[in-house]
């Protein structure tokens, strides 16, 4: 897989949009989308806000890991919540 020299943004949130089963991940320096989510119609609004809190959850908690470590630890699926608290200060 090539992987792109971009710069990302580190934290992000989400935003429900106007749309129905719409939902945008934002970059909060620019307060830009930079991801547009279209939910299965079939889910509730609260479920599908879930899911977009929990997609934002694991961006934050994964900044500062570059793509490659994030794959080979996806792969080996033990000591996942180890690693996460070595790179993000977990009280």
């Amino acid at each position: 897989m090539t992987e792109f020299t971009i710069e990302l943004p580190k934290r992000i949130y989400f935003r429900a949009n106007m749309e129905a089963n719409s939902f945008s991940l934002c970059d909060p320096q620019e307060n830009k989308w930079i991801l547009a989510l279209l939910m299965n119609g079939e889910m509730t609004t609260a479920k599908q806000a879930a899911l977009a809190q929990r997609m934002t959850a694991c961006w934050n908690a994964c900044a500062g890991i570059g793509t490659e470590e994030l794959e080979c630890i996806a792969s080996q699926k033990a000591g996942v919540r180890a690693r996460l608290n070595v790179v993000v200060s977990v009280p």
